[in-house]
């Protein structure tokens, strides 16, 4: 629906020269609210026959028209409000009338630059109208709704239009610069955006930098076009003028310096990448020059503003220019006036040197200095939190006897908090994180990258839960021991396929994390629940994270994916607070209208402050937003939560505009942020725990998201609303198992095995309704019907575990995807009878097939509220205190004092939790009539 503007405001103001009655603006306002618009249409009609010219009713009816999809007529009350002779000068009735023209074109793909001719009158005529003054009211107005609405050639028309009334304004000239950059990247005709790519370069080129500002909009346009030697060449310039005041605050401005050096890696200029490095850490800067604040290297750290020699991008400069260079022993020593800091630098550049050499040829030797080079660095800082994560990837260069030898001194030389002869030597909180990066060490090589047998496994992770037990009698985080103790329960899971010890590490992260560095345990704590069927559990705990703003974009996928096949259902518990999953998606899904509205204003405000070198950065932002494939996601699993609980909602689909397939498919920005957890096994977010747990491995993507729009546009159809996209989907058997091959690793073997019978449905709802474009296939509901009647519950449902243990998300899943398909299959089965009937229009069908389909429907719900009852009724707490004591990792945790303790509580709300989660299978209801 149309989301119209409130006018009674502006009637009140006085913004309107021809007004109707402030009653009824507020009722014709109140019909477009609440969706009337037969009404609101009739209700016009009557005021215009009094005053036919009326503006503001031709407004109110031309919306009304466009939201009854009576677009002809809608068209031609736009068209002459748009050439109205005197032109319309009220800046409130001209931008609701570009409002409409843009809702006329909200579909067509790719979205269009410019709101059209005719909206392109209505301001220009406006603007011909007006004074100098009312020129740049009516063109920053104008300028404001098409950054908005990312209408760049709009945008770049009435920068022209200001420039010319007031050609010396210098913001009007950078403004255009970056909004013919923005038109060149947005441009599908490569030769126009050819056009527009080169004016931006030229006019820049052509422009003497006259502050910071300038230089950066510069920059960043030079980034985007890929022009780094530009770039280079732009920093050069103020090099040798030392007297110039701009000069010398940009030579000293930090950040243009480390710019320059990440160019010259990225041009491979050697020499002078180790000119500007060296130069840089030979000598200390005299105070005052090229300070600049450290990047955040921990959450919630502050940290002090430091020289350019606390900086890791000039070591790296150096240490990769001197080995491409062949220059040896290029690394500055320390000295008197450096600190720790520094020191911590230099000899992690002596480890990296070591790895890059070109000039030691033997792979021996090599390694040889490698290794010396790491054992120093870890003799020197093991008791700082930083030490493994400095060389970890270092480590990974070495050759594995190399890297058994880096752990036996690790072993050998680590004080360790349980070790009682050192305890008096040191503070417990430095033993502590000694013995915590040998261990992560082993973890690495011993377990990440060797894939050892369950044993060794098992012994690493008892050794932790003791660590965990030493550390909590000593008053100090457990985290780090708990991490790897999970990450290792998680490993023996993927091994031994025993739920145990996802149930076990599951205990470890609710008692153990409980300091500032909790967060990454709590977010994998919200996976784990996830995968052990504790949905209730996640939710809560999910709560508990309180994800707000762009992280919905980033972190809603943890909880939120396949949310309407885990949990569909509201959580609402005895003297507990109600956890719905459809307000938490609703939730999430607001932050994405009311963000880009913010970042809109943000890249109009700053633009006509002339600080254009910022809007590329929101524009990234806007992009992410507009493209997200985590929007797409949460609408279609609400859209099936919706399906399942029979809840009558308004489906968010509309959001995604233009509602075409390919904007729902294509060019989508991915930001699901899998590196909020800990990752002890490899580089990259693949090897992170929870994207390796998460659906066993099976992340939804953009044939998910095909798949799952066949499916809402068949309940769509049959619900006489409008699909997901403005044509209905149209996919076939044959596209169906095309798409769910190439999204192998996308779908879940329960979502593979329904890909067939959806397609069916689909085309057999189409073919019921009358809305396929094409003859249907011969057979087609006789497919249907065989292909409903042959599916086999037990099968797709998998061995049903025979323990009271929680149930897994693997077993859950199944249950809800079979429910949602069998309950739209029902629903077809109903309208076909109300066809049969004549109570709807659309094709009868033939009779015999139809009653195949209502049968096995019926005999397959039953058989599976059958199976949920069975294994609700094996639910037992007993069986979850026994698994958390189970093995030697379970031995561990009972004879840890402060984790025994819990261990009762803890399986009694999981098994709240899993009585629930079997409670929302058996809430679903067939339908069938």
């Amino acid at each position: 629906m149309y989301r119209a503007i409130s006018h009674i405001c502006r009637i009140l103001a006085g913004h309107y020269r021809q007004t109707i009655t402030m009653a009824a603006a507020r009722e014709l306002e109140d019909y477009l609210e609440t969706g009337r618009y037969k009404d609101g249409l009739s209700k016009c009609n009557k005021l215009l026959k009094k005053s036919p010219a009326n503006n503001q009713l031709l407004y109110f009816k031309a919306n009304f028209l466009f939201s009854l999809m009576q677009h002809d007529e809608a068209n031609q009350i736009l068209d002459q409000l748009c050439n109205r002779n005197p032109p319309i000068v009220d800046l409130m009735l001209i931008s609701d009338l570009d409002e409409l023209a843009t809702m006329a074109v909200a579909d067509e793909y790719p979205r269009p630059l410019s709101n059209g001719p005719r909206a392109g009158k209505l301001w220009t005529n406006a603007t011909n109208a007006a004074g100098k003054n009312g020129v740049i009211a009516i063109n920053q107005k104008r300028f404001s709704i098409a950054v908005n609405e990312q209408r760049w050639q709009d945008a770049a028309t009435a920068l022209i239009a200001m420039k010319k009334v007031d050609p010396t304004n210098k913001r009007y000239k950078l403004a255009h610069v970056a909004i013919q950059q923005l038109l060149s990247e947005a441009d599908k005709d490569e030769k126009v955006s050819g056009m527009n790519r080169i004016l931006a370069y030229r006019t820049l080129k052509m422009t003497p930098v006259e502050d910071s500002a300038q230089l950066r909009l510069l920059m960043n346009v030079y980034r985007r076009q890929g022009q780094k030697k530009d770039m280079i060449e732009a920093l050069d310039l103020f090099k040798d003028k030392k007297d110039d005041k701009l000069a010398k605050q940009i030579m000293t401005d930090w950040p243009f310096t480390r710019e320059k050096i990440q160019l010259y890696i990225a041009e491979s200029r050697w020499q002078e990448l180790f000119d500007v490095c060296s130069s840089l850490l030979g000598e200390t800067p005299p105070d005052g020059t090229l300070r600049y604040v450290l990047p955040t290297q921990g959450r919630g750290q502050r940290l002090m503003a430091s020289r350019v020699r606390d900086d890791w991008v000039v070591w790296d400069g150096l240490v990769k220019a001197s080995s491409k260079l062949g220059k040896m022993d290029a690394i500055p020593d320390i000295t008197e006036k450096d600190d720790w800091r520094i020191k911590r630098l230099q000899m992690m550049a002596k480890v990296q040197a070591s790895v890059l050499s070109e000039t030691e040829t033997d792979a021996n030797a090599k390694s040889e200095k490698t290794l010396q080079s790491a054992k120093d660095f870890f003799n020197e800082w093991q008791t700082y939190p930083f030490c493994y994560g400095d060389i970890k990837e270092f480590m990974d260069e070495l050759p594995a006897e190399a890297q058994q030898d880096f752990l036996k001194h690790v072993s050998d030389s680590s004080m360790k908090l349980t070790n009682p002869d050192t305890k008096k030597s040191a503070k417990a909180s430095d033993l502590l994180t000694a013995e915590i990066n040998s261990l992560k060490f082993q973890y690495r090589i011993n377990i990440g990258i060797a894939k050892p047998e369950a044993a060794i496994i098992k012994n690493f992770a008892t050794e932790c839960i003791k660590l965990m037990e030493t550390s909590s009698q000593s008053n100090l985080r457990l985290s780090d021991a708990c991490y790897l103790a999970v990450s290792a329960l998680i490993r023996l899971y993927e091994l031994e396929k025993d739920i145990t010890y996802l149930f076990q590490a599951a205990y470890l992260l609710e008692t153990g994390p409980v300091t500032e560095d909790a967060h990454p345990g709590k977010v994998l704590l919200v996976y784990l629940e996830t995968e052990l069927g504790l949905h209730s559990l996640a939710m809560r705990q999910y709560a508990s994270l309180r994800v707000r703003e762009i992280q919905q974009e980033t972190m809603a996928h943890s909880l939120l994916t396949r949310i309407s096949v885990n949990h569909p259902f509201a959580l609402d518990q005895r003297g507990e607070t109600s956890v719905d999953p459809y307000e938490i998606i609703d939730n999430a899904l607001d932050m994405f209208f009311a963000t880009d509205k913010k970042l809109a204003y943000s890249q109009s405000s700053l633009m006509k402050q002339g600080q254009c070198d910022l809007i590329f950065e929101l524009q990234e932002l806007r992009d992410t937003l507009e493209h997200s494939f985590t929007r797409r996601m949460l609408i279609l699993e609400q859209c099936r939560m919706a399906r399942l609980t029979d809840n009558p909602f308004h489906p968010r689909t509309p959001d995604i505009r233009p509602s075409v397939l390919k904007y729902w498919t294509e060019d989508l920005k991915d930001s699901r942020d899998y590196a909020e957890t800990f990752n002890f096994d490899g580089n990259g977010t693949e090897s992170t725990p929870d994207r390796r747990l998460h659906s066993g491995g099976n992340i939804p993507n953009t044939n998910w998201i095909s798949q799952a729009i066949v499916s809402e546009d068949v309940w769509a159809l049959l619900s006489n609303r409008p699909t997901v996209c403005a044509k209905p989907s149209s996919v076939t058997e044959e596209e169906a198992a095309a798409f769910v091959e190439a999204g192998d690793k996308e779908f879940t073997p329960t979502e593979k095995s329904l890909a067939k019978p959806w397609a069916q449905l689909l085309q057999a709802t189409k073919s019921l309704l009358g809305t396929n474009e094409t003859k249907p296939a011969t057979g087609l509901l006789d497919r249907l019907a065989t292909s409903i009647s042959e599916l086999s519950p037990s099968d797709m449902l998998g061995t049903q575990t025979s323990s009271g243990l929680p149930p897994s998300s693997y077993t859950l899943q199944p249950y809800f995807l079979l429910l949602d398909l069998l309950r739209s299959t029902a629903f077809f089965c109903n309208i076909a009878t109300e066809v049969d009937k004549k109570k709807r229009q659309g094709n009868r069908l033939p009779p015999q097939p139809v009653q195949r389909i209502r049968d096995a429907v019926a005999k397959h719900f039953a058989a599976l509220q059958t199976l949920a009852r069975e294994q609700k009724a094996k639910i037992d707490g007993r069986d979850m205190v026994q698994a958390l004591r189970e093995g030697v990792t379970g031995d561990a945790m009972a004879e840890a004092e402060f984790l025994s303790q819990g261990i009762r509580n803890f399986a009694n709300k999981a098994e709240a939790s899993a009585l629930d989660a079997w409670e929302g299978v058996l809430k679903v209801r067939l339908g069938l009539r």
